[in-house]
């Protein structure tokens, strides 16, 4: 997104004519806005359409992030059972920046001389992470503005894990399929994939703790 236009330059159709002189080089594309990366590659508009191999890198399991979140409270010799970390790689959907927020903001909340982690302690950091951060949250919600979208993504985050093409997400909304995807669709693309994005499973929250603010605040 920087490279776009730094101090004036589009850096990007400087790299593309760059590239075209390079021999057995080969690139690598990488970065936490899928969306920019796709419309980088897929679109027609833009430098470098088709000019790229998608590589799918899929999920790390569960059981590499079991080991990994041990490890490190290990170090304060802080015991995480393993449904400890089942529970923690769940709610954030197996996305490394999700777990790892959380894992810190356990790190953070937890006393002087506790040995264990227990289950119970993730519904407290949680609400204290959506305490903290309120504001922030509040601005990012009053940003929405339309008051249909705001009840869109309300209904997403109520509906978790029904599919948005289906009666029985669409009905409470008094919306048929195409306008839930292209409401959903509009919105993923006028926030940059911030608010949400879509994954395999469909459209989900950028940030698990927005989506619990929504779900405690609005």
């Amino acid at each position: 997104q920087i490279a776009r236009d730094l101090d004036g330059t589009d850096l990007i159709a400087e790299m593309r004519s760059a590239f075209q002189r390079h021999d057995r080089i080969t690139y690598v594309f990488m970065g936490s806005e899928a969306g920019i990366l796709n419309r980088l590659f897929n679109s027609p508009k833009e430098k470098f359409f088709n000019s790229a191999v998608k590589f799918h890198l899929g999920l790390i399991s569960r059981s590499d992030f079991t080991r990994f979140i041990q490890s490190k409270f290990a170090q304060l010799n802080i015991s995480v059972p393993d449904s400890v970390c089942e529970l923690v790689c769940e709610w954030g959907t197996d996305i490394p920046a999700h777990i790892q927020h959380l894992c810190s903001a356990i790190w953070n909340f937890y006393p002087a001389g506790v040995k264990i982690i227990s289950r119970d302690v993730i519904e407290k950091v949680v609400i204290e992470e959506i305490e903290a951060n309120d504001e922030l949250y509040l601005q990012m919600w009053q940003t929405i503005g339309d008051p249909k979208d705001q009840i869109l993504l309300k209904r997403l985050a109520n509906a978790k894990g029904l599919a948005i093409s289906g009666a029985e997400f669409c009905a409470p909304l008094s919306m048929n399929p195409a306008t839930v995807t292209r409401r959903l669709n509009k919105i993923a693309s006028r926030t940059r994939g911030t608010l949400i994005h879509l994954r395999s499973m469909g459209y989900v929250f950028s940030d698990p703790f927005f989506e619990r603010w929504i779900l405690q605040k609005t």
